[in-house]
């Protein structure tokens, strides 16, 4: 069966304080590797109403197992504005190395580097912790991210989902991201987004996942909120 761990694909761009950006934050990475499997994800967000309602952004990626430590992967990603042709934003790499058993929880680090195309090139770097127990998944990313511009600070974030099997191909869950500030200023008053998820398994290797993220802080002065669809499947 397909594991969601092994296909979550990065979706945090920039270093920018900002959340009004489609796909900023993203779906909380796991912390499990399957040797051997090679998977893709196809992701599509967009906001909705506010001053920065109507852009989105297409996501590809692909990532593969090559044990049950490690992993890695690529991904690029395509933005619009309303009234624009869809261009390329970033393209990177990314790798995951699973560092085993905290209790029952499973954790890791990820790495991951963007080529910006109109933007600095941006790194990120993830601690990752995840609790999978019988039909409940719980997930909490701590995420740093920087900018590989003159003067830009390290900026600190997080991501989280839980999601629970209600019936053999039905996943409901809620899911959220936000900021933690910087080293330079942190817990400010910042943006953050959360909402419900569900997933429908369609084959026993491909998954449909859909959302809708509401908005809060300083998110909410440009927009109020963003749709998240996600196809996901092993290849």
């Amino acid at each position: 069966m397909l594991r969601l761990a092994a296909l979550a694909i990065s979706l945090v761009l920039t270093a920018s304080p900002a959340l009004a950006t489609p796909g900023r934050g993203d779906d909380a990475d796991g912390a499990t590797v399957e040797s051997g499997s090679i998977d893709a994800a196809l992701f599509y967000d967009r906001l909705d109403s506010g001053p920065a309602g109507g852009e989105d952004l297409l996501q590809i990626g692909i990532t593969h197992g090559l044990s049950d430590r490690v992993r890695i992967g690529g991904q690029a990603s395509f933005a619009r504005q309303p009234g624009t042709s869809r261009k390329v934003e970033t393209v990177g790499a990314e790798v995951l190395f699973a560092l085993g058993k905290l209790g029952p929880i499973d954790s890791a680090l990820y790495a991951t580097y963007d080529i910006g195309i109109d933007a600095p090139d941006a790194v990120e770097a993830r601690f990752i912790l995840e609790h999978d127990r019988g039909r409940m998944n719980l997930r909490f990313n701590l995420i740093a991210t920087r900018e590989l511009a003159s003067g830009e600070s390290v900026e600190l974030g997080y991501a989280f989902s839980g999601d629970y099997q209600v019936l053999p191909k039905w996943r409901l869950g809620l899911q959220g991201f936000g900021e933690f500030g910087s080293f330079d200023r942190l817990l400010p008053h910042g943006g953050h987004a959360l909402g419900p998820i569900i997933g429908y398994e369609i084959e026993p290797s491909i998954n449909l996942r859909a959302g809708y993220l509401f908005t809060l802080g300083k998110a909410r002065d440009d927009t109020k909120g963003q749709f998240r669809i996600g196809l996901e499947f092993g290849l």
